[in-house]
């Protein structure tokens, strides 16, 4: 009966049929626990054949994911074939265990990453599958050492594009979503990378288009009010005058003539279109922008001319001329007097203070010559101070060596007397 050769240094199993007895193991290294643990297990033919069958399962099932129509799939399944190395269970230390799952490699095959810089690391190969599948339109890293794996792919910053994009991917259905699709083919998902930075572009445009159509309305309405007030005034205007008018000429309050006291509402103002059959009938018999014939009078055509201009000025968007009455003259007269008075009085409040900055510039550089005057007043007695100063000083030197020539005198005299009198 062959028996099993274990050799320290290859997983492999061989037989020996010639030997009945175990060969003795070589002696141990230095540090006999590490090797001890390194050391592959002793085993026996059904184990590496179930090995070897994991392995063809393994290469097999890349192999179907590398076929696959999944981009995720087809990721990971490159990724594998390329920068990994698939290794036995016996080629790892028996202590070790997947960082992923925390499992051992008995239920699943080692993968070292070859290639990726910076990072060998030992992965399991499921765990590892489901970590290249699981979002491939992202970027991959290394869970332990954050060594990237797999960059991210370019991101499609046109929405068009984008849009394009999706309704390829999705397949046929997305041009009609209620449209047949043929027996048992299931929709896969598909995972969509939306691009904040081109939403957040045109949310910022269409922003900023609002704010300005808002600006461009209030600023109408300002202009509308703006006209609306002129118009009013103008109005209240001319009507004092009418009714100064009237009262002159013995019509009271401007009631009494009859031409006044036709009701507005029915005759339309100029501009205006007013939907009332009386105004229709009026319109239509007398018009009202013929000239007037001052031969063939007719009280209805005055009549009429008179309530069209005692309505409103319409409303008008374009810079269209209008028809200056007397009034309308005086007041504009009026409106020019007054504004040529206020600009008569700004021209001479302007010379005034153009003659005060003058007189103040004049007496700022009188102020500037007596400063310089002074100063230069001031060095000037400072010189005679100081020479002062040195005079004191010379006359105080002068006066000391008096005092020592005349007390040396003195000592001489006091000497000669005494040398006298012995």
């Amino acid at each position: 009966m062959p028996h099993l050769v274990r050799t320290p240094l290859s997983p492999k199993l061989s037989f020996s049929p010639e030997t009945q007895t175990t060969q003795p193991p070589p002696p141990p290294p230095k540090d006999a626990k590490y090797h001890a643990q390194c050391r592959p297990q002793p085993h026996n033919h059904n184990s590496s054949s179930k090995i070897q069958r994991d392995t063809s399962r393994t290469h097999s099932s890349i192999a179907a994911m590398a076929n696959a129509q999944s981009p995720a799939a087809t990721v990971a399944a490159t990724f594998i074939e390329t920068k990994t190395d698939i290794m036995s269970p016996h080629d790892v230390p028996i202590m070790d265990e997947c960082p992923i799952c925390l499992e051992s490699y008995n239920n699943e095959a080692p993968t070292r990453i070859t290639g990726a810089d910076g990072c060998n690391h030992i992965i399991g190969l499921k765990c590892l599958t489901s970590l290249l599948s699981a979002n491939p339109n992202q970027e991959t890293k290394c869970p332990i050492c954050r060594t990237v794996w797999i960059h991210a792919p370019p991101r499609q910053r046109d929405p068009a594009v984008r849009r394009w994009a999706m309704m390829t991917q999705m397949g046929p259905d997305a041009a009609n979503p209620r449209g047949p699709r043929a027996p048992g083919r299931r929709m896969s998902l598909q995972v969509i990378s939306i691009d904040s930075d081109s939403e957040e572009s045109v949310t910022e445009e269409s922003y900023m288009q609002y704010r300005q159509e808002i600006a461009d309305i209030r600023s109408r309405a300002r202009n509308n009010q703006l006209s609306r007030r002129q118009r009013r005034e103008e109005g209240a205007a001319r009507e004092r005058e009418r009714e100064r008018n009237g009262g002159g000429n013995g019509g009271g309050n401007g009631r009494s003539n009859p031409a006044q006291r036709i009701d507005n509402s029915g005759v339309p103002a100029r501009g205006l279109t007013i939907r009332d059959p009386f105004a229709t009938v009026l319109r239509q018999r007398y018009d009202t922008s013929r000239p007037a014939n001052p031969g063939l009078r007719n009280n209805d055509y005055d009549i009429s001319m008179i309530a069209a201009s005692r309505g409103p000025s319409p409303f008008r968007l374009s810079s269209s001329p209008e028809i200056i009455d007397g009034d309308q003259a005086r007041l504009l007269r009026e409106r020019t007097r007054r504004l040529e008075h206020k600009e008569e009085e700004l021209r001479n409040r302007e010379h005034k203070l153009n003659d005060r900055e003058r007189q103040l510039g004049d007496k700022e550089r009188d102020l500037h010559r007596r400063e310089q005057q002074l100063f230069v007043r001031e060095q000037r007695v400072a010189r005679r101070e100081r020479e002062k100063d040195e005079y004191l000083e010379m006359k105080q030197r002068h006066l000391g060596e008096i005092r020592a020539v005349a007390q040396r005198q003195q000592d001489e005299l006091v000497d000669a007397v005494d040398g006298y009198l012995s």
